[in-house]
């Protein structure tokens, strides 16, 4: 306690730690609440309840949940950004190396239909992605 200048006796203090500015992504988040908060944008398995479409003036938020399981992350792009940019963006967000492995998919039903990486995201706010783990 004494080397963050804790008394003792006094209450806990947690430290989240993101990790972005050294190109390591989020290293610590908070378990996902049993229903969507604003604390569980970032990494989780909670549905989206309508937060991605808070965009800024430059930046638009984009969904990204796994194809087949509950994992999805909240990534933060460009407005003028193509799907073939949201995949960097994605692995820097997971803290991951890339791979051509991933693919960005639309989900209607159980069938998946590839984007094309040169296409602009528009109004897209939500996309699948195969052959990558999210958390």
């Amino acid at each position: 306690d004494e080397l963050f200048g804790l008394a003792q006796g006094s209450p806990e203090a947690w430290l989240l730690i993101d990790g972005t500015q050294l190109n390591l992504g989020q290293l610590l988040r908070p378990l996902p609440p049993t229903k969507p908060s604003a604390s569980s944008l970032l990494l989780g398995g909670a549905q989206s309840n309508g937060l991605a479409d808070a965009d800024s003036d430059e930046e638009v938020k984009v969904i990204v949940r796994h194809g087949q399981k509950h994992g999805w992350c909240l990534v933060k792009v460009p407005k003028t950004a193509t799907i073939g940019d949201l995949k960097p963006a994605l692995f820097r967000v997971l803290a991951r190396d890339y791979t051509e492995r991933l693919q960005l998919v639309k989900k209607v039903g159980g069938t998946f239909t590839k984007y094309k990486d040169t296409l602009p995201l528009g109004g897209i706010r939500e996309v699948h992605a195969l052959g990558i783990h999210i958390p």
